[in-house]
């Protein structure tokens, strides 16, 4: 049985925000290209920096934008991705959130982190290379 999975939306609205910051230099010039299922309406020729902004300015969409984001990044021919985080300690343990039957929610299953972890343990690589780091 697949554990629930819990997305932290506010959380992944800011990280687009700081991904949309961070990489508009590259992601300015490039316009999303995939189809993708999102709760919001995307324009055409929307730029990858602007993908990103609409999920930073919506929390509620920002998972499924992310995915989105994701998706377009690693599509063959996207330059190396440098994936890190630091805290790589409360990532391996149980986070203070609660599922709706008030039990523990372990750090794995929150979207992002196992995002991450599944990167940084290997059971999934970067395509067109690149490099995940941590630091505890």
């Amino acid at each position: 049985m697949t554990p629930v999975q819990f997305s932290q939306n506010v959380y992944t609205a800011t990280l687009l925000s700081q991904i949309a910051k961070a990489n508009n230099e590259i992601l300015s010039k490039l316009v999303v290209k995939q189809t993708h299922t999102l709760p919001i309406p995307l324009p055409p020729n929307t730029t990858l920096t602007r993908l990103a902004e609409l999920g930073a300015r919506d929390p509620e969409a920002a998972w499924p934008i992310f995915q989105a984001l994701w998706a377009e990044i690693t599509t063959a021919g996207m330059p190396p991705i440098l994936l890190a985080a630091d805290g790589l300690n409360h990532m391996m343990t149980v986070s203070a959130y609660r599922a709706p039957d008030f039990s523990q929610v372990h750090a794995h299953d929150l979207v992002l982190i196992k995002h991450f972890v599944d990167h940084i343990s290997g059971a999934r690589s970067l395509p067109n290379g690149g490099a995940v780091v941590a630091a505890t």
